[in-house]
């Protein structure tokens, strides 16, 4: 299986910038109706491109901070006897992993290097980090979400051009699940035989948790290594 998709955008330097929102009173109290505050966030980010030399796909990147992530969902894939079991497109259509990339089981993590040179899977401590600087658990959800392509209204702000999409999972005994409503994604640590993941979710929140099983099927982020 090849995927050709190709994007070639350049921007220049962005800073971000959110700011406070609430809904007052006719006497200047907070009535009823108050909107979430959302915090004045300033990140500077530098958006480019990198391309896999692999296979030749090109994906958009942002540097948050000091980290620089794949602004995409990974796509690499290996043709080996067991891919359909290590490699997963959202109900096994081709269309799915050219838009959210492959949602790869745990075993693919550790018979191939899925991420390119020079890059690898990011750690829950790296996560974190990434979470801190968009406003912390509370807020991250709605920044690093993608304008577009959650249910129920759920679209994102994706105030970093992170763009976290709803790419959905493989769970091994119920199928394909939760496609505009979930995205997981894996993280390189374990703990007592279990593998860790972090969740974003059509409510804006995050959770990262270490009771996965290794046999389903989540996106990846590759982060780069740091010089």
């Amino acid at each position: 299986m090849q995927l050709n998709l190709k994007f070639h955008k350049f921007f220049p330097e962005l800073i971000i910038s959110a700011f406070f929102f609430s809904a007052c009173g006719d006497n200047g109290s907070d009535s009823q109706s108050e909107e979430p505050i959302i915090p004045q966030i300033d990140i500077q980010t530098n958006i480019g491109t990198f391309t896999d030399e692999r296979d030749s796909q090109v994906y958009e990147t942002v540097q948050i901070g000091t980290q620089t992530w794949m602004a995409e969902n990974l796509k690499f894939f290996v043709n080996d006897v067991n891919s359909d079991i290590l490699f997963k497109c959202y109900n096994d259509e081709v269309v799915n992993c050219k838009k959210y990339g492959f949602l790869y089981t745990r075993p693919a993590l550790f018979f191939f290097q899925l991420c390119p040179n020079g890059w690898h899977l990011p750690s829950l401590d790296e996560w974190k980090m990434l979470i801190n600087l968009v406003g912390g658990e509370q807020f991250a959800g709605a920044n690093l979400k993608s304008k577009e392509g959650w249910s129920n209204e759920a679209d994102g702000l994706d105030i970093a051009g992170f763009s976290v999409l709803p790419a959905g999972l493989f769970n091994p005994g119920r199928g394909y699940l939760a496609i505009n409503e979930q995205s997981t994604f894996w993280a390189d640590d374990e703990q007592d035989g279990l593998y860790c993941a972090i969740g974003f979710y059509t409510n804006n929140s995050t959770s990262m948790s270490c009771h996965h099983d290794g046999h389903f099927g989540y996106s990846v982020r590759c982060i780069k290594n740091f010089d």
